[in-house]
């Protein structure tokens, strides 16, 4: 086979490579980009339900449990309790926490009332 050919063959076969290193490259690249960012939610995620659960935990114990020996916990005092719950929670998280929040699920203290019922329903249970 004359020089030129081979030389025409081996270029075209050069560029192929390079397209699918290419290709091949950017797949691995988005593949564990996706499981670095799946372990960082499950991080934030871990983190959030953790400071839910103490902050109710800490509530349940300096709070509801003292007006509830007093015969004292009522709707109002739900409200309270919750209310501090809530801010014991937003003065512990992290701004990049916030942040992640925010960007999915929305309003934050909506998702955070959310967590709380939860975790009050799970340790009632």
């Amino acid at each position: 086979m004359p020089p030129e050919i081979l030389n025409i063959l081996f270029s075209a076969l050069g560029i192929i490579v390079t397209g699918l290193a290419t290709w091949l490259v950017s797949k691995i690249t988005s593949w564990i980009n996706s499981k670095i960012q799946d372990a960082k939610a499950a991080h934030y995620i871990n983190q959030i339900t953790s400071l839910v659960s103490d902050a109710v935990c800490a509530t349940y114990q300096t709070y509801v449990e003292a007006l509830k020996k007093e015969g004292k916990f009522d709707e109002e005092a739900q409200k309270k309790a919750f209310n501090l719950c809530l801010e014991r929670i937003k003065t512990q998280l992290a701004p990049n926490i916030i942040d992640y929040m925010t960007n999915n699920f929305g309003d934050m203290e909506e998702y955070l009332g959310t967590l709380i019922e939860s975790t009050i329903y799970t340790i009632k249970k």
